[in-house]
């Protein structure tokens, strides 16, 4: 009698299944990663193992310390092009300008509560600046001037958290 050696896999529900994820998903781990989510955060977060995103790193030179390089250059870039209008930074329309920057970078990072608060505030900066524009006095209207002054605590309140 021969004996024949059977080589036995496991059964196919303890194995983990192959997936896939899409660039969207991956842009999105990219983009949390690069603010400096870790990366089993992301793994259980994206549903995606934390080999796949080492390796997506390494194949596509995720780098924090590149990322603060980019953001950088940016924000020098914006500064020079205000330079370049010669608007003045005190000036409603250049806050509000900033204030959705800002609100832009605070909805990447996930806190939306004060991207919304930032958002409200441009609109009452551009709301002040119609106002003067059309020859109105906007330092007379106290329910705009209370409402900016809340925001501005808020805002404080929030970035300290």
């Amino acid at each position: 009698m021969t004996k024949t050696l059977i080589r036995r896999l496991p059964p196919a529900s303890t194995r983990a299944p192959y997936k896939i994820r899409g660039p969207r998903t991956w842009a999105l781990i990219q983009d949390a990663y690069l603010r400096g989510v870790s990366a089993p955060a992301l793994a259980a977060r994206y549903d995606v193992t934390e080999h796949a995103i080492r390796r997506r790193m390494g194949r596509e030179g995720w780098t924090r310390k590149h990322a603060v390089a980019l953001e950088d250059a940016a924000m020098a870039e914006a500064a020079a092009e205000a330079a370049a209008t010669q608007q003045d930074p005190m000036a409603p329309e250049a806050a509000a300008r900033w204030a959705l920057t800002e609100a832009t970078r605070l909805m990447r990072g996930g806190q939306t509560a004060a991207a919304v608060d930032l958002i409200r505030t441009a609109e009452t900066l551009l709301d002040a600046a119609r106002r003067l524009a059309d020859g109105g006095d906007v330092v007379d209207d106290e329910q705009i001037l209370s409402d900016l002054r809340a925001r501005i605590v808020r805002l404080g309140e929030t970035s300290e958290r």
